[in-house]
């Protein structure tokens, strides 16, 4: 303010030639005002005239009003009107100089007009006119008091705006203070949501219909947590500027949040409670009735609850792909724990056994492939307008991804020797339908991933000629672009999603669903070491649950505290332990795979023993132990069935004798 009325000062003036003394103001003749701020009329003489012999009058030509005057060397505010009164003064100390100029505060739209300043020395009288032409006026008011609401509930924030700019003229802005974020924006006379901060997306808006009117409130739906702080509704013209302010005060709980925070409590609660009895039935092996059933409450409630507290985390602070992958994880992780559950084979074989046994792993990378797709398209549908070209290109990925992954699961016979192969090829193809959804994909990458993709389908093809000849052939080369497909994706995913909000976690949700693939790549095997075994269902069942209950409570109490989380994305938290389960399943079904390959021929050591020897004494040795290895191995497979037999309480008479047979005899070398 206080340099514009020096450049006023200061201007170009123009310049009234008298026979005395001359006269100067504005060059332009006329000025222009904002609404309650201050405006210079200026007047002044090209010398200094005998203060006590002049006398200066400003006037409202319209109405004959005196606004001010200087007389008898020195000012005269007792003859001001009213509506004058300390808001026109003179500038005291240049009126020595000759300078006469008038300061008008407060400026209203009645000040509007042609002002005249009239000089009077004792030789003659000049006089200049100034016209305030315009009165530009842009008031924004809001609320004065804080506003106080709950987390999931809607708020609105007053921001009220009186001017004569036109609209299309105007640029409102709602910002968030404290971390300096665009909640939303008006420009050019139409709301641009594609500039709101993603944080804020279909969740701010203005009053379309109250716009006209000078209604920029904003109305904030589903607030949460991270919300509070300070909002400033700043507003522009071309020539000036004002804003209000308004701020959300400590939010409290709501009852979504206190709902989050009691299934996140008893989930962990209920396992440890039940992972005591639940560990000495396995230990002793009990098949009963009641010791299933308290099996199936020790996996199952746990995960519903955990599955319940991440929909509602979705519901009130997360985002839709980590509420999706945290929930489904949760309840997917039900059928992962009763595959992998020790007492699984006292568990009578029927049609569900043997799908647990055989797709679980298939069944949950069809699942988190099919919603992260859907999850994806649907932001990117909502969020922009592609044309059909595009549409049609990232639908087909999309589609192709979803169907490698259901062919996969629901294969049978003699296709489901290429399961493994369906769902490792169904990764990369998402990844790159996703890159292309975002417009980053990076064409160096792009080549590396669709090689990788022609080389698993070339493979296979020859895989029925390879299996024929070469078994261990096709292993190798399968594994060989396994990692390879791995290394040229995760690379991609490096590159492309390094700043993006969902790179963590889409990182995340690909690793764990390379470790499911590798993992649905092997046979289930019963014949697992029991102690590792035991451990490993004891800490998905337990460990893991406590793990996901512990973070989201954690991040929500973060979140009520500063209005920030610890992690940005609870799937990096949820899935890296996920993955360790799975890879510790993995592992033992690796060991398992090699013990048995290792024990197919025990007795082969004999014909390193019998070496040197003579034909028929070579052969006449050879075939006790062959013998011996026969009956070792038919006495151990009945043992086996009896014990089973026994434990399950059947009665098998015959297969007792055997087997107690066989426990009495002895065979020597």
């Amino acid at each position: 303010m206080m340099m514009s009325i020096i450049y006023g000062l200061f201007s170009v003036l123009l310049t009234v030639r008298t026979n005395g003394f001359s006269m100067q103001g504005p060059a332009a003749g006329s000025t222009v005002a904002q609404l309650g701020g201050s405006v210079l009329l200026p007047c002044s003489v090209d010398r200094p005239l005998a203060l006590e012999e002049v006398e200066v009058e400003w006037r409202r030509t319209d109405s004959e009003t005196l606004v001010h005057l200087f007389q008898e060397g020195e000012s005269r505010p007792e003859s001001q009107p009213e509506r004058y009164r300390e808001r026109a003064t003179f500038f005291n100390e240049l009126i020595p100089k000759g300078n006469f100029s008038l300061l008008l505060t407060n400026v209203s739209t009645e000040d509007r007009g042609v002002y005249e300043c009239v000089v009077h020395s004792n030789l003659e009288s000049n006089r200049i006119s100034v016209e305030i032409k315009d009165v530009e006026r842009l008031v924004v008011t809001g609320s004065d008091q804080a506003i106080s609401v709950h987390a999931g509930e809607e708020v609105i924030m007053n921001c009220i705006v009186d001017t004569h700019v036109p609209l299309n003229e105007l640029q409102v802005e709602w910002l968030k203070t404290d971390q300096d974020i665009m909640v939303l924006l008006f420009s050019e006379g139409e709301s641009r949501p594609e500039s709101q901060h993603e944080r804020y997306q279909a969740r701010a808006q203005f009053f379309p219909e109250e716009i006209q009117k000078g209604n920029f409130s904003l109305k904030l739906r589903d607030v949460k947590t991270e919300d509070k702080g300070e909002y400033m509704c700043s507003v522009h013209s071309d020539s000036q500027s004002a804003n209000t302010t308004a701020r959300l005060l400590e939010l409290g709980f709501s009852y979504l949040h206190l709902s989050v925070l009691v299934f996140s409590i008893s989930a962990p609660f209920i396992a440890l409670l039940s992972s005591v009895p639940a560990l000495v039935w396995i230990i002793k092996k009990d098949g009963s009735k009641r010791a299933l059933f308290l099996h199936g409450f020790h996996v199952i409630a746990p995960c519903i609850m955990n599955f319940c507290a991440f929909i509602l985390w979705g519901m009130t602070e997360g985002f839709l792909a980590e509420a999706f992958t945290c929930s489904a994880i949760n309840l997917l992780r039900i059928l992962l724990l009763f595959k992998m559950a020790p007492y699984l084979q006292l568990i009578p074989d029927n049609l569900c056994i043997v799908m647990i046994k055989r797709k679980t792993m298939h069944f949950e990378v069809m699942v988190i492939n099919t919603g992260i797709c859907s999850v994806f398209l649907w932001e990117y549908l909502t969020n922009n307008s592609p044309v059909g070209w595009a549409k049609f290109q990232i639908g087909c990925g999309f589609g192709f991804t979803i169907i490698l992954c259901v062919m996969a699961f629901i294969s049978i016979g003699t296709t489901d020797a290429f399961s493994f192969e369906m769902l490792a090829v169904s990764i990369p193809v998402q990844v790159l339908s996703i890159a292309q959804m975002k417009g980053t994909i990076i064409i160096e990458y792009f080549v590396g991933n669709a090689l990788t993709l022609f080389a698993m389908a070339a493979l296979t093809f020859i895989k029925p000629c390879c299996m024929l000849f070469k078994k261990h052939l096709y292993t190798c080369l399968l594994v060989i672009i396994f990692i390879s497909q791995i290394t040229t994706v995760f690379r991609h995913l490096d590159v492309t999603q390094d700043k993006s909000k969902e790179g963590p976690g889409l990182i995340s949700v690909t690793a764990y669903l390379y470790t499911l693939t590798a993992a649905a790549g092997f046979k289930h095997r019963s014949d697992l070491p029991a102690i590792p075994h035991t451990f490993l269902y004891m800490f998905g069942a337990t460990g893991l649950t406590v793990v996901n209950s512990v973070a989201v409570a954690v991040e929500l109490f973060q979140k009520a505290k500063t209005g920030h989380q610890t992690v940005e994305d609870l799937q990096i938290i949820l899935l890296s332990f996920e993955s360790v389960f799975v890879t510790g399943w993995l592992t033992l079904q690796l060991f398992a795979y090699c013990m048995k390959k290792k024990q197919k021929n025990p007795c082969g050591h004999w014909n390193i023993i019998q070496r040197g020897q003579s034909q028929s004494t070579a052969s006449q040795s050879s075939k006790k132990p062959q013998n011996h290895c026969l009956h070792t191995i038919m006495e151990d497979h009945l043992i086996q069935e009896a014990s089973v037999m026994k434990q399950s309480n059947s009665k098998h008479p015959l297969l007792l004798r055997e087997s107690q047979k066989y426990q009495k005899k002895s065979y020597h070398i």
